[in-house]
């Protein structure tokens, strides 16, 4: 596992200290996780909204079309 060192200030040290308390690793940890899966469900959506920009206008109604993502939603999550 590598190590990183960093400097922060008073303040900051102290909320840290507060919202951590003695895991600061695992907290920091899990903060760059939970960016890394942010950044990750950005870059998807980004990707979804320019392939919907380019696929052009639709034949079917809003309520087709929210059936259609509602069920594709519903199998991803099983």
């Amino acid at each position: 596992m590598g190590k990183i060192s960093i400097s922060i200030d008073e303040q900051t040290q102290i909320w840290l200290d507060q919202q951590a308390g003695a895991d600061v690793d695992a907290y920091v940890n899990e903060l760059i996780r939970r960016d890394q899966q942010r950044k990750a469900a950005e870059t998807e959506l980004c990707q979804m909204l320019d392939e919907a920009e380019t696929s052009g206008f639709s034949e079917r109604s809003a309520k087709d079309i929210w059936a259609a993502a509602e069920a594709e939603y519903l199998a991803r999550r099983d």
